[in-house]
């Protein structure tokens, strides 16, 4: 790893900062995207650079790829004067950092699989695509990087990091005469190129196309009203997510993203409030192996943990970084994260996941006399506060008398979020984890995330 962060650390403290964190990464990425069945991007990029963030009366943040001390310390005695210009006194929480080491093991390591083998297993999959139906739109994109990070704060904390990471994603539009339906969705975790063998793309994206066209072709209109609703684990993730994981988000609760990306319903007045059933616990764990949101500890060199955000349906963990926790009077949840060396840490979700109950996904279908089962999700929204939310399911069935009968077409779900986790009465015991690229920040950072849980089941919500 590169000395300068140790530099940099003396260096700020020596010129008046009361704290400083020095983060250095060195990144070895690649990038392969296929359209249409035509190779439109290919990208081998190695970039290394550090970042210093400060605290001198205000705060101050800057990066560089320049990696010379010359360029560091003249960066550095302008961070200071913005800092020492601010009309700002920022404080920490005072938690004691950690010094830790971790590497994530690769069993096929990504410097292994050359270029002419990713785009081989891509145009593979683009031809198994066309195989299967008419798939008009076909976007599928291979990414994968190699990160080497070491971390340093001024009150004695060190990180030492590498992990390797995959990324698959695809998007594709069915076509079925004059109708047509999309589905994208993502796979990726930190580990080397043995997910592909794990994840078998070859027969998720043929029962894609073939749920797609079965949807197009057969797919009837949903029946509307109050009706039960079983919703499998891809739209239980995306639920977490978007209605769980952000708006517990500290930063967001006060303001500090409301003109990015948004703000939140909860206040500090409803923590260890209920908001949900008692069937209903959801967390977010950086420590989950191989996830795409993995870390032992996070930018701040703080000790990863899992957080309890709703426990049987009490709002109970936030997620903070030192400032933010300061800011409520209480301790940080390890949750500050940057997507890369030249953006600061901000507080962001890891593996947002509901956890099991003692039901199989078949048991909650059986325990529905007219309803609907949703397996995965064609689109959806949320407003800002993340209270008001739209579920439209792709892969569909009408549930009567416990069994699936019936391909549906497009049923939808309006809820608020405190109805959405209020109405759950029973939790399968099918977990799965599915990845996710979150967007926050200004400039815009996109975190690699996990998103899901097990199938659940939700009792008279107005589905359409």
């Amino acid at each position: 790893m590169h000395d300068l962060p140790e530099w940099l650390i003396n260096e700020a403290t020596k010129r008046g900062a009361s704290y400083a964190e020095a983060r250095y990464e060195k990144v070895k990425a690649s990038a392969f995207l296929l359209k249409n069945g035509e190779a439109e991007l290919g990208h081998l990029d190695e970039s290394e650079g550090v970042s210093v963030k400060l605290i001198a009366g205000g705060k101050a943040f800057f990066s560089t790829r320049t990696l010379t001390k010359d360029n560091c310390s003249r960066l550095l005695d302008n961070a200071l004067r913005m800092a020492q210009k601010a009309k700002v006194d920022i404080k920490l929480s005072e938690e004691q950092p950690v010094s830790i080491k971790w590497e994530v093991p690769a069993k096929k390591p990504i410097a292994d699989m050359d270029v002419a083998d990713k785009l081989s297993y891509l145009k593979d999959l683009d031809k198994l695509i066309v195989s299967k139906g008419d798939v008009p739109g076909r976007y599928l994109s291979l990414t994968d990087a190699h990160t080497e990070k070491l971390i340093l704060t001024s009150d004695g904390g060190k990180v030492e990091c590498v992990t390797p990471s995959v990324n698959m994603l695809y998007h594709m539009t069915v076509q079925v005469e004059e109708k047509t339906a999309q589905r994208f969705w993502q796979y990726a975790g930190s580990a080397g190129y043995e997910l592909l063998d794990e994840w078998d793309l070859q027969q998720i994206l043929s029962d894609e196309v073939t749920s797609m066209t079965r949807a197009l072709t057969k797919g009837e209109r949903p029946p509307q009203g109050k009706l039960d609703l079983v919703a499998a684990p891809q739209v239980v993730g995306i639920m977490c997510h978007e209605s769980v994981g952000h708006p517990t988000e500290a930063d967001r609760i006060l303001g500090f993203e409301a003109a990015q990306a948004g703000k939140s319903f909860i206040t500090q007045e409803k923590l260890d409030t209920r908001i949900g059933s008692d069937a209903i616990t959801i967390v977010d764990d950086p420590t989950v192996s191989n996830s795409f949101g993995y870390y032992q500890a996070d930018d701040e060199c703080m000790p990863a943990r899992r957080r309890y955000l709703y426990k049987q349906g009490i709002i109970t963990d936030l997620l903070h970084n030192r400032e933010t926790a300061a800011l409520m009077d209480t301790t940080t949840t390890a949750s500050a994260r940057a997507s890369a060396v030249d953006r600061e840490s901000m507080v962001r979700m890891a593996n947002t996941f509901l956890l099991e109950g003692d039901n199989s996904e078949e048991e909650l279908i059986e325990g529905v006399s007219k309803g609907v089962f949703m397996r995965n999700f064609m689109e959806w929204n949320i407003d800002d506060s993340r209270l008001n939310q739209k579920y439209v399911g792709m892969d569909a069935w009408l549930i009567e008398d416990g069994e699936l009968t019936k391909p549906l077409l497009n049923p939808s779900l309006e809820i608020t979020t405190p109805q959405l986790w209020s109405s759950v009465d029973a939790v399968a015991n099918n977990t799965e984890f599915h990845a996710g690229t979150c967007g926050k920040g200004e400039p815009m950072q996109a975190i690699p995330v996990w998103m899901g849980g097990p199938s659940m089941r939700l009792r008279q919500v107005m589905l359409k």
